[in-house]
């Protein structure tokens, strides 16, 4: 449907919306009819407006259309059999209130027919394909990843729901590898993941130190540690200096170590480590990594090492290491999800 005609259309339940409020007023029908005449066109005009905006072709609303249908016809249907007003007053009450949902329809309809597609029909992200999406939540889903083939800002500009835009923006920045797009995000607080996330394609730890608060930074340094599997980037954990700052920066560390142990499936660096604790949680994540449950068993905690076992066994779909589990609940896990 056509921008103009997408207009009108809602124009339409605009004055259904101001005709119910006149109805309230009309005295020409008795109270309880007016009442009921009234508040239907009030409520289904104001509900197709919401249904309008293209919520009805989401998944769990479409079911909303048929209750203002229903409201609306029988409405109409009233106004045509009672004996007062006149008859040209019932009439034109009766067809109003008859039309509106047939209308609604035949918007519905002929939106489809130009080539809307479902949340589970398209299969490129092209800002073309997007446009045709019928759901406004999966159209702007759409628009965020499209923007991986086309980098281009104004394709964010059709978002209006500010999480996905500013995620947008986001892949924006990581697209074209460029952090000055970070900017143009609307939220302070969500931009340190912007420039995290382009410092991190470009592993340049330099971006990382324009943040302000020890997490952020520390945060970056990490994700730049697990894309390169550099641990100098988690020792540069020990020389951030900044006011704010936990008292043990050797805990950050070991956990970074304990990160790119697992990416780079090595479980000697899980040898590196200082803190016990942390050196569980790396050999960990040196089993999963690598479908290695012996790994698990490293693991000085019983729950640590049933959970690693469990996990272990689902992603090698191997059940036969369930029984290696002591702890009831991970091992039904296990079992459960293990073939």
């Amino acid at each position: 449907m056509s921008y103009a005609a997408n207009l009108l259309v809602q124009l339409f339940f605009i004055i259904t919306i101001i005709s119910g409020i006149l109805f309230l007023a009309i005295k020409s029908f008795s109270k309880i009819l007016r009442i009921i005449i009234g508040s239907s066109l009030i409520t289904c005009g104001a509900l197709f407006l919401f249904l309008m905006k293209g919520n009805i072709f989401c998944k769990g609303h479409t079911f909303l259309i048929s209750l203002p249908v229903i409201v609306l016809i029988g409405a109409g249907l009233i106004a045509f059999l009672v004996k007062k007003p006149r008859k040209g007053l019932r009439i034109l009450v009766g067809a109003l209130l008859i039309v509106t949902p047939i209308l609604t329809f035949g918007y519905i309809i002929f939106t489809a027919l130009l080539g809307g597609i479902s949340c589970d029909n398209y299969t490129t992200f092209l800002p073309s394909e997007c446009d045709k999406i019928l759901c406004v939540q999966c159209r702007e889903i759409c628009y965020a990843d499209a923007v991986f083939n086309q980098p281009n800002l104004s394709i964010c500009d059709k978002i209006d729901y500010y999480w996905q835009k500013n995620g947008c923006i986001t892949n924006v920045a990581k697209a074209q590898k460029n952090a000055s797009v970070c900017e143009y995000i609307s939220i302070d607080s969500w931009k340190p993941g912007c420039y995290s996330a382009v410092a991190n394609l470009q592993l340049n730890i330099s971006l990382c130190n324009t943040f302000e608060r020890f997490d952020d930074v520390e945060r970056c340094y990490t994700e730049i540690a697990k894309s390169s599997q550099n641990l100098s980037y988690c020792d540069a954990i020990l020389s951030i200096n900044l006011d704010s700052y936990p008292s043990s920066k050797s805990n950050l560390r070991d956990y970074c170590y304990s990160y790119v142990a697992g990416r780079a499936k090595n479980a000697s660096i899980c040898d590196l480590l200082y803190f016990d604790k942390i050196k569980d949680t790396c050999y960990d994540e040196v089993g999963i990594s690598t479908l290695n449950f012996s790994m698990c068993m490293m693991d000085s905690r019983q729950l640590g090492e049933d959970a690693c076992l469990s996990e272990v066994a689902i992603k090698a779909n191997n059940a036969s290491i369930c029984p290696l589990i002591e702890t009831e609940y991970w091992r039904d896990e296990c079992l459960r999800k293990a073939k």
